[in-house]
């Protein structure tokens, strides 16, 4: 007695797979860029008006792999940027201006939505397979 699979859409599958195995960087590099960019809009909405030059002075760095993660960073490097976001006493150091926590704030709702992002991205590819 002798039983015959036909295993060419397993095969099928699988280089499929295979395929997609090399796309997953750029899947998680548009995943980060639409994840940055959310949360640039968020800081910069958080940024105090009175502020202009801070609010233009946001900045992302590109998106770099190291090993197995990838690195990008949402920065501003306007000397009063930390004074404005952490707080900072006034100049007769008799009372303290509280801070916006514009980025911080901004980190904090972004992770909430972070891995939902990232496996839409997923999904999209691995449907288009």
């Amino acid at each position: 007695m002798s039983v015959t699979f036909d295993v060419s859409e397993l095969e099928a599958f699988k280089n499929n797979l295979q395929g997609f195995q090399d796309q997953i960087d750029s899947i998680i590099i548009e995943a980060l860029e639409e994840i940055v960019a959310r949360e640039m809009r968020m800081v910069k909405k958080g940024t105090p008006v009175d502020t202009g030059t801070l609010r233009k002075a946001w900045r992302i760095t590109d998106i770099k792999k190291a090993g197995s993660s990838f690195e990008v960073s949402v920065y501003n490097n306007m000397d009063y940027a930390d004074y404005v976001e952490f707080g900072h006493r006034t100049r007769d150091h008799k009372n303290w201006v509280p801070g916006k926590f514009m980025l911080t704030v901004s980190e904090r709702q972004i992770e909430k939505v972070m891995e939902e992002i990232v496996n839409r991205h997923l999904e999209e590819a691995f449907s288009k397979l």
